[in-house]
């Protein structure tokens, strides 16, 4: 019975530099310009210092350029992952706790997931460590996935998915949240969407992955705090992840990647790959990072749909976590 007008602002000013390396012309790197993507308007790129970042992202590229580097090595090892790295592993933790992938209604379409079913899963299994809090929500400031009412009419609201380390609720809307009566019941909980219904050109609503957030962890660590705490491994600036049709086997493409050698950053790593199972992945953290380290990053959710893309929100935290299989991509099989 609502009639509802509501307007949202994208915007992802997007602009780096390149440099080859001058030792092997094929390898280059990048360094993109640091400019907030997010719910904003022109301001975000007006106000910006547009000729002061493309000045550092060059002089950042060419430093990296003439890096020391080396092949990846093939083994287990610890992992330091940066931001952006976080958020691409978040992605599929979010996508398994869609609720109507745990229902199987999406088997056909972008597949199921391990946390499924419901019934089994929600305050029994643990995904994480105790330090491991997620939540999400379509109504943080700014970010990419934040709306004012979803294309059913509900009212987003944050909510937490996994309370220290274990799956507690799904991501859901007003078609799928009466499956759940029960467990909410018994929470003393009302039985309603997390408002995550979405809906592109003449199509019915569906699900939409809302922003998500990694809680941080209760010590004041920073990335360079994380290294100091591995002997031998790496440190992950950047990453994609790409994960089979349950969500739970994952495997990294590495963009930006050092060697991490007694504490210290060693020579760039080319090569790389990291390759887990996700529930592992989480419950190996070692640590997370501080509130002054998190940072608010973008994830595009993909879809078979081509006209249901969305990209949302990851605020995230840096992560030591232990014992992941490297690869090396360059390798022939």
């Amino acid at each position: 019975g609502s009639v509802i007008v509501q307007r949202t602002y994208d915007s992802d000013p997007n602009a780096g530099a390149w440099a080859v390396r001058p030792s092997d012309r094929r390898l280059a790197v990048s360094e993109a310009t640091r400019l907030p993507a997010g719910g904003y308007g022109y301001e975000t790129a007006a106000k910006a210092d547009l000729k002061g970042e493309w000045r550092r992202a060059a002089e950042e590229a060419a430093r990296k350029a003439l890096l020391p580097y080396k092949s990846a090595e093939v083994g287990r090892y610890d992992l330091v992952l940066g931001t952006a790295a976080m958020a691409g592993i978040l992605l599929p933790t979010g996508r398994a706790l869609e609720l109507d992938r745990a229902l199987g209604q999406q088997a056909n379409d972008s597949g199921t997931t391990f946390a499924m079913p419901p019934e089994d899963i929600l305050g029994k299994y643990r995904l994480g460590t105790e330090a491991v809090t997620i939540t999400g929500d379509r109504s943080r400031p700014h970010a990419l996935g934040t709306i004012g009412w979803d294309e059913e009419g509900v009212k987003p609201e944050e909510f937490t998915l996994v309370r220290d380390g274990t799956i507690v609720d799904y991501v859901t809307t007003r078609e799928t949240a009466p499956v759940l009566a029960g467990w909410y019941g018994a929470r003393n909980a009302p039985v309603r969407s997390h408002g995550c219904a979405a809906r592109t050109g003449t199509k019915r609503p569906l699900l939409q992955l809302p922003n998500l957030t990694l809680k941080p962890g209760s010590a004041h660590a920073s990335v360079d705090d994380l290294i100091r705490d591995v002997k031998r491994g790496y440190y992950v600036e950047e990453a994609g992840a790409l994960a089979d049709q349950q969500r739970i086997n994952v495997q990294l493409g590495v963009g930006t990647a050092y060697e991490i050698t007694n504490g210290k950053l060693g020579p760039a790593v080319i090569d790389c790959g990291v390759q887990f199972a996700l529930p592992r992945f989480w419950q190996n953290i070692a640590s997370l990072g501080g509130a002054d380290s998190a940072k608010l990053e973008q994830m595009g959710v993909d879809s078979p749909d081509p006209d249901h893309l969305a990209t949302v929100g990851a605020y995230v935290v840096p992560a030591l976590v232990r014992d992941l299989n490297i690869i090396n991509t360059g390798r022939e099989a």
